[in-house]
């Protein structure tokens, strides 16, 4: 065989061998698919053969994210009971009853000891209460006097958080402004500057601006300042303005969604849930939202 029959060989048998694959190739995928399930309004489908193992993860997540903690083998029955399906007014049933325990507060305001009051603890609160007591009758200067009587009534403010907000006399706004308006807070964030820096970082999750810096502290200092286009000459006026201010509400729904969703929201959520919870400070009406969406029970 010369050069060139023996080149007309190899490349018959190499043009079968690819004819041969190509083949194979189509031949595997003709294989019928599996029948794919529409979701309609981008509403997750009832459950299916794995629904007990997901209504059981969704009650213990849902317990610890608004209670801090698994549910007993009793509340985990009821629960299922509750739960015949994973549809959105059984979900908003079981949210409802969790939002209204007593445990509930407790758990808000457990978070807010530990990201603003480096995890006070109620005795240290009465204990600082029981020194400014002691102290006062010896006392003799006026200005002195009155300033601790101010601290006084802030920290039975905070010492009466958590009866306040099983009594529903306290939102979750004027919780967080408790926190901040006391003898620890400022002892951790000394300064008019750094009390506004960490009230920006706390809860807008950024630092101030050089403006609003500057503006802020001369308001909290007693000056006229503007925050927010709102004007005000005192540190009442600054938590006012602070805790009613849309910048407020959005980073309440930041830091809701990194807490139960682990992502930022989208800038359409952003906008949306922030001007609802500044509007009706209806922090429990987020969290209903959040916990019940598809990206939370189906996660």
């Amino acid at each position: 065989m010369n050069v060139r029959d023996l080149f007309r060989f190899s490349f018959l048998n190499l043009g079968g061998c690819l004819l041969a694959i190509v083949f194979c190739l189509f031949l595997s995928s003709c294989k019928p698919e599996k029948e794919l399930v529409g979701v309609k309004g981008n509403t997750s489908p009832v459950d299916g053969t794995g629904a007990p193992i997901n209504k059981e993860n969704y009650i213990t997540r849902v317990y610890i994210s608004l209670l801090g903690r698994k549910p007993t083998p009793t509340e985990s029955a009821s629960a299922l009971g509750i739960l015949s399906t994973l549809s959105r007014p059984q979900i908003t049933t079981l949210l409802n009853d969790l939002l209204n325990r007593p445990e509930y507060p407790l758990r808000a305001y457990d978070q807010a000891r530990v990201d603003y009051l480096q995890n006070l603890d109620t005795a240290d609160i009465r204990s600082q209460i029981n020194l400014y007591e002691s102290q006062l009758p010896l006392i003799q200067d006026s200005f002195q006097i009155d300033f601790i009587r101010k601290e006084l009534v802030y920290l039975y403010q905070l010492d009466s958080v958590i009866p306040d907000l099983q009594a529903g006399k306290l939102t979750r706004q004027q919780m967080h402004m408790r926190c901040i308006r006391n003898y620890f807070y400022d002892q951790i964030n000394m300064g008019t500057a750094n009390f506004v820096i960490s009230s920006f970082q706390n809860f807008l999750f950024r630092y101030p601006t050089e403006s609003e810096l500057s503006s802020a502290i001369t308001m909290v200092d007693g000056g006229s300042g503007v925050l927010f286009l709102t004007g005000g000459n005192s540190k009442a006026d600054y938590l006012s303005i602070f805790f009613s201010s849309l910048p407020y509400a959005e980073g309440q729904v930041r830091d809701a969604f990194k807490r139960y969703l682990f992502r930022e929201p989208t800038t359409a959520e952003l906008s949306s849930l922030s001007v609802k919870l500044q509007q009706d400070q209806d922090y429990r009406a987020l969290q209903r939202d959040l916990l019940s969406s598809d990206e939370y029970v189906y996660p």
